[in-house]
This record gives C-alpha cells, structure tokens and sequence, in this order.
C-alpha cells in the first residue's frame, strides 16, 4: 500500500504553524475510524465529511492526543478504511511505539478500544 502526501491534503495547511514534526504512516490494517477517536477524549483539530440521507462520510480527520501526538486519517475511496499517518516530536517517539503496540494488540483480541486522554487547548 502506498500512500503519498496528497492522500493527506491538509497536512500543510495543519503543519503550518507546528514547529517540525516528523511523521510516520501506520499500515497493517490498524482499525482506527474518526468515530473510534471522536468517542475518546481527544482534541478533533479539523474533519472534512459529506452527509448523506444514511449518514456521514468523514473523508479526512486531524486530531490531537494528550502526548501531542497528532493522527490523520484519511479515506480516499469512500470506503471503511481509512489510512493512518502520525506526526510527532521526536522526542515522543517511544510514546508512538507503544500507542501502535496497543492497537495492534487490541485489533488481535478483538477489542479495538484506543485509550487516549483529555487535551488540553
């Protein structure tokens, strides 16, 4: 799976007045949908969706983890996956290890259920 930077449209308009993050793309079938992550205490930072007569379609969704980490994910065939990408300070990169290690962990018992905290603005 190959996922450039125009899978991921917003991201300069986002990254504009970040100081430099790095980033990584997340594959392996990772689970995360903008409503698994609207449910938990995270800070949304920008969603782009169309609403349809059965629902809405959340195309790209930006959010912020109490860690600073930041998730983008993205759907670009108005499908039910989504491609992942996480920027964070290099600093905080053990805490991106262990937030995929979870997921993953999670997604192989079943129990998708991403634990995240309260941001502050």
């Amino acid at each position: 799976m190959k996922t450039s930077n125009s899978d991921f449209k917003h991201q300069d308009k986002f990254l504009n007045d970040k100081p430099l993050l790095s980033y990584s793309d997340i594959f392996d079938g990772h689970g995360l949908t903008p409503e698994i992550l609207k449910n938990r205490d995270t800070s949304i930072i920008f969603s782009e969706s169309k609403i349809y007569t059965d629902g809405e379609l959340i195309s790209d969704f930006i959010c912020k983890l109490r860690s600073g980490i930041y998730l983008y994910l993205h759907n670009k065939d108005n499908g039910t996956t989504y491609k992942l990408r996480a920027y964070y300070a290099v600093e905080n990169r053990k805490e991106l290890d262990l937030l995929i290690n979870n997921i993953k962990r999670q997604i192989k018992n079943g129990t998708i259920n991403v634990r995240t905290d309260k941001t502050e603005n």
